[in-house]
């Protein structure tokens, strides 16, 4: 019999996000590693240095003009921001300052209007950028008592169309498609998403629209750039089910650290991404793999929905 490992808890209370909830329910060995641990692989993050510079980018003209980004100045202004970002791009990868230039100019360029207007929040700031931090039940242990689980996250942006509210979601990918965007018709992540928007305006959320940013490399046939928008309907059993779906995972979660192990699901050893950031050391017997998670390979996770960028 294991002893307990402890939650990431401060002072009774548990904070869980998107990837969380996505580790808790992909592989409980990951959640370990990552959550409980708050280790992650010390590799080369080009794809995610170039989509949080293109989200960086999009912050930056929403909140600052608004849907009023049309006037040759204002376009200006925006592409000199985007040629500030800074990305260390190797010198043989196509993700560089100039390429994102180039896809921000086209990202205006293929959406000449909106219809919608961004939401205000109460204290007058546009809602681009939103973090949350939202109650959503308690779970009894028998480790750690009665522990309250906290929502976080950060919304990309809330806007209003006609008589509803709804959000938006940039998306970063190489990828595009109905299989793309499928993926998302009933996510853990919009509907929670969804749920932090009506608890921060108390109005119904009527649909979430995935703003799918696709980069791909440069080839002489290819499409370099391709924006698509799909909007997802909310559904309100599905959306009241979020709630329930959300305490019944960290249940599980608070389970295995009872219990004082996290096995392995090794489906998810390999997805269509890529292998598992963790499967070298899972492949390790388990004598050796404390060596390997204190190496250089491994370094602390700094996430932190909500922080103050």
């Amino acid at each position: 019999m294991n002893p307990p490992i402890p939650p990431p808890l401060k002072d009774g209370v548990l904070y869980i996000d998107n990837s969380s909830m996505e580790l808790f329910t992909t592989c409980p060995r990951q959640a370990y590693y990552y959550i409980i641990r708050r280790l992650e692989l010390n590799r080369g993050r080009i794809a995610l240095d170039f989509g949080g510079a293109f989200h960086d980018v999009l912050e930056y003209m929403y909140r600052k003009y608004g849907n009023a980004y049309r006037s040759n100045t204002d376009n200006a202004d925006i592409l000199a921001y985007a040629a500030s970002r800074q990305l260390d791009t190797p010198e043989d990868d196509y993700r560089s300052v100039s390429y994102l230039v180039d896809g921000v100019a086209k990202y205006i360029n293929d959406h000449p209007a909106e219809i919608w207007t961004i939401l205000t929040l109460p204290n007058g700031a546009p809602a681009v950028e939103i973090p949350f931090a939202m109650p959503i039940g308690t779970i009894e242990t028998v480790s750690w008592g009665k522990v309250t689980i906290i929502w976080t996250g950060k919304i990309d942006l809330a806007y209003r169309s006609r008589d509803s509210i709804g959000l938006m979601d940039h998306k970063t990918t190489s990828m595009m498609g109905p299989q793309f965007f499928a993926e998302f018709e009933i996510a853990h992540q919009m509907y929670g998403y969804a749920a932090a928007l009506e608890y921060i305006f108390k109005e119904p959320c009527s649909d979430i629209t995935i703003n799918a940013l696709g980069c791909r490399k440069p080839t002489k046939t290819g499409v370099k750039f391709e924006f698509q928008r799909h909007t997802i309907p909310i559904s309100r059993p599905l959306l009241n089910e979020w709630h329930v779906d959300s305490l019944a995972l960290v249940s599980d979660f608070l389970a295995h650290c009872e219990r004082g192990y996290f096995p392995k699901a090794t489906k998810w050893c390999v997805s269509k991404y890529g292998p598992c950031q963790y499967r070298a050391v899972c492949s390790l017997n388990p004598e050796h793999r404390e060596l390997a998670l204190s190496t250089s390979e491994f370094r602390p996770v700094t996430w932190n929905p909500l922080a103050k960028t």
